[in-house]
């Protein structure tokens, strides 16, 4: 089942979106401060997570720059900043999406459900109608640029993997976010 965790320090904005999660059916962790959703998605792996920029104690853009680190879940940020750079800056620091307050829980919910489609579809071949044949999806690991694993692709200097999805130059590593990781390996 899929794990969501709502970080939201309004609890009942943070109520809201647990309703609508409890509807939907998804498994539920939640908190309202920026270091326990760190510690919470270290230990317990959310597929998604919702996550407010204004939190008390350790600032969201902070919070996913940490999560970045180890996890490659979705994330959407719901926040109260609505001027574009604030946008860019979300999605440019490793948001999946951004919704600004306030918000249709319903659209949240299908913002999460297109993110969890996109992530089916990256797992599932792509059937070649005119061959008779299956032909992998963009993000199915299918390169192999030094022959020696059909997972790494390796150029440049740099070396993807795609399934650790690590991405790395001159072995130092890289932190990308989930959608620049998927972008990255569909160009290389």
């Amino acid at each position: 089942m899929t794990t969501v965790l709502p970080v939201e320090d309004n609890s009942q904005i943070r109520n809201i979106l647990k309703s609508y999660l409890e509807r939907d059916h998804f498994d539920i962790l939640e908190t309202g401060a920026g270091n326990s959703a760190v510690a919470i998605a270290r230990e317990s792996t959310p597929d998604v997570m919702l996550l407010d920029l204004g939190l008390p104690d350790l600032d969201g853009l902070e919070v996913m720059r940490q999560i970045r680190i180890f996890s490659d879940a979705f994330i959407i940020v719901i926040s109260a900043r609505s001027e574009e750079v604030d946008r860019l800056v979300g999605l440019s620091s490793g948001a999946d999406d951004y919704v600004t307050k306030p918000f249709s829980a319903r659209e949240v919910m299908a913002r999460i459900q297109a993110l969890l489609r996109r992530r089916s579809m990256s797992a599932t071949p792509i059937p070649d109608t005119d061959a008779g044949e299956t032909k992998a999806s963009p993000t199915t690991p299918v390169k192999s640029l030094d022959s020696t694993s059909s997972e790494t692709a390796i150029f440049g200097g740099i070396t993807i993997n795609s399934l650790t999805r690590e991405v790395t130059r001159h072995g130092d590593p890289i932190s990308l976010s989930a959608l620049e990781f998927d972008l990255l390996w569909a160009l290389s």
